[in-house]
């Protein structure tokens, strides 16, 4: 009884909020993923280009396997952005006393949650019950299954030099001079998904300069049938533990920050994004049975490499093949792996063992002498073992794992998360890897992202308030490191979607001073901008500055069928060093971080329209216009005269 009043109640309020002055507004689920995707944007920021490889398939990835609210553990949510220990054990806790979360409008009304931050998450929480589908079979589930096409493509409107003619002669003195096919990326996919049962997914892709269908990939997945957790085939991700040993897939968020300290594997699950290089390709099990569960899988692919003298040098991660050379690299080296974790769990404990085998086709014949000696000692063959433990305690949560090579080189981490009732939270992590550990299917937390030679500790600390308004600081040490790495923010809300932060950060060589203010006015409509400032030294150790400030505007219609956003950005960075990144809305699954570097003006303008019942489409134009140069980019993406003009269109049909 008290469980159903407090629901009616809340869906009383709730549609208050959001039908006043405005009638019945339908709310989007792209809104709530385009907050997410904001959200982990900012993350991404604080390391710049490292980290921007990985954002289109984080995104993928969570908008496409929904995490089950009703039976995740504490663990398990606390893996969730945005999800801190407090928020997953009032989860569990709310669940235990008034049953399970049925919709978004609920989760708002558990503690520590808000509309807002519900809005964010709901589209990547599955709400179904726990007894979903619970008598039907395999084949019956699939009349319960949804389709969806999406195909978008990109092109800069400028020619750029790869695709600018070339003689016969030039062409046999560089075959590299140009690119070989045409111009602009393409990309399309088919999805069919049984919510919490199954998923199927086919995609191609293609980067400007390619061949039709340079990559395709496919993918399945089969989950909750009988013993079997979860079984996939085709292309697919292992990520067990803190990331010592398996976790082929990009991490969240930067190791700053307390969010990124614990990981909490996901398993096995089927890979759905573009990443030429990064996933398995093969077949895994998942078998649970009451505290224990096993996965095990085997992989048998081919992935990019420099092949000298009989032997591979390096491997590639770019995904190009528009060039002779680039081409001649596609699938050179072979690569077989196997696998497995064991793992048990209970409520508050979590504790597994984590190996992984593989043999590289080629020996390496590079210049690192840790990999020559390897390959002096045991040919073509790696292996890594690792044991990890997390357990929580009253309101702290701990986690470590240790891990080896078959060199004996050792890696290990551990840290700490403890939260308050009132909200405030502190988090540590220390971590230490040796200068020969080798793990090519690792993902632990890292600055330089090798997990190889690196010793340091991070601590952050975070409060927020009963208003909502969240403080938060953070540092990092690194004994390879003269200066410590640090941060601090502070961000208040009024009404349920305004916000203001201020942000002040160490960067290469100086510091960074943020604001940052969202303004919503209605439902329909709403405002940003943004400030920063950036000192740091240049050249000949000279202190430089540079700045940036943008305005942004987002109207929605009043059924939510179709919105627009435009922004206009102008930015004075005169050196490399002083470069700031600043992430932009795009077309769905899409994601723009560009570098402004330079001086001059970029703006962009963003369309979504719902065409037809289960029918969307978005266009994105966008224009960088320098006034410090008389070309753009470089090599072969080389474009005459001081701007360049990129036009994005996307296509999504759900049936």
């Amino acid at each position: 009884m008290r469980r159903g009043i407090l629901f009616l109640l809340h869906i009383l309020c709730g549609g208050f909020l959001f039908c006043q002055n405005a009638g019945e507004i339908k709310v989007k689920e792209e809104e709530g993923l385009e907050l997410l995707f904001t959200q982990i944007a900012e993350e991404l920021e604080r390391t710049g280009e490292e980290n921007q490889a990985y954002l289109a398939e984080i995104l993928e990835e969570l908008a496409e396997n929904p995490v089950k609210i009703n039976s995740a553990s504490v663990a398990g949510l606390e893996a969730i952005p945005l999800f801190t220990h407090f928020m997953a054990i009032s989860v569990r806790d709310y669940i235990r006393d008034f049953g399970e979360i049925l919709s978004l409008y609920e989760l708002a009304a558990v503690p520590g949650f808000d509309l807002r931050t519900a809005l964010i998450l709901s589209r990547i929480l599955d709400f179904s019950p726990c007894s979903a589908n619970p008598g039907k079979g395999f084949f019956t589930s699939l009349s319960d299954g949804r389709s969806q096409f999406l195909t978008r493509g990109s092109v800069y409107l400028e020619r750029q030099k790869g695709y600018t003619p070339v003689t016969a002669g030039e062409w046999q003195k560089n075959s590299d001079s140009r690119y070989l096919y045409p111009p602009g990326r393409l990309y399309a996919q088919y999805k069919y998904t049984v919510p919490g049962r199954f998923k199927f997914a086919l995609t191609t892709e293609r980067d400007g300069g390619e061949k039709i269908g340079d990559y395709i990939g496919a993918s399945f997945q089969l989950d909750n049938a009988g013993i079997f957790q979860t079984i996939v085939a085709g292309d697919f991700t292992a990520r067990f533990g803190q990331g010592l040993v398996l976790w082929n897939s990009g991490s969240l968020f930067t190791s700053l920050t307390a969010p990124a300290f614990a990981k909490s594997g996901t398993g096995l699950s089927a890979y759905t994004s573009t990443d030429e290089n990064i996933s398995f390709r093969g077949a895994g099990v998942s078998l649970g049975k009451g505290r224990a569960a096993l996965s095990l899988f085997l992989s048998s692919r081919e992935r990019d490499a420099r092949i000298a003298d009989g032997g591979y040098t390096s491997l590639l991660n770019t995904g190009l093949h528009n060039t002779t050379t680039t081409l001649s690299r596609r699938r050179s080296l072979g690569i077989t792996a196997a696998g497995g974790n064991l793992t048990l769990s209970g409520e508050h404990f979590r504790g597994g063992v984590t190996f992984s085998l593989y043999r590289y086709s080629h020996p390496y014949t590079g210049r690192d002498s840790i990999l020559l000696n390897r390959q002096a000692r045991f040919g073509n063959l790696g292996a890594n073992f690792g044991a990890d433990l997390l357990f929580m305690k009253g309101r702290t949560r701990y986690f470590s794992e240790v891990a080896t090579d078959l060199a004996g080189s050792l890696a290990a981490l551990g840290g700490f998360t403890f939260a308050s009732p009132s909200g405030f939270t502190i988090s540590g992590l220390i971590r230490s890897y040796s200068g020969e550990y080798i793990s090519p299917f690792g993902g632990a937390v890292s600055h330089s992202g090798k997990m190889r030679g690196e010793h340091g500790a991070n601590l952050s600390a975070a409060c927020v308030t009963s208003s909502g308004n969240n403080y938060t600081l953070w540092c990092e040490w690194l004994l390879e490191e003269a200066a410590p790495r640090w941060g601090a923010e502070a961000l208040f809300r009024w009404r349920e979607f305004s916000t203001l932060s201020l942000k002040a950060a160490s960067r290469e060589g100086g510091v960074s001073l943020r604001a940052h203010a969202n303004i919503r006015s209605s439902a329909r409509f709403s405002f940003i901008a943004r400030g920063e400032a950036v000192a740091a030294a240049t050249e000949g150790d000279t202190l430089g500055a540079g700045w940036l400030i943008y305005a942004e505007s987002l109207l929605r219609s009043k059924k939510g069928r179709a919105d627009c956003s435009a922004r206009i950005c102008f930015f004075n960075t005169p050196h490399w060093n002083l470069r700031i990144y600043a992430y932009e809305r795009d077309v769905l699954y899409g994601y723009s971080v560009p570098v402004l570097y330079g001086r001059g003006v970029r703006w962009y303008f963003n369309l979504h329209a719902e065409l037809l019942r289960g029918v969307d489409m978005w266009l994105k134009f966008s224009r960088s216009e320098y006034l410090d140069r008389d070309k753009t980019g470089e090599g072969l993406d080389q474009m005459p005269g001081p701007s360049s003009t990129e036009l994005k269109a996307e296509l999504r049909i759900r049936f």
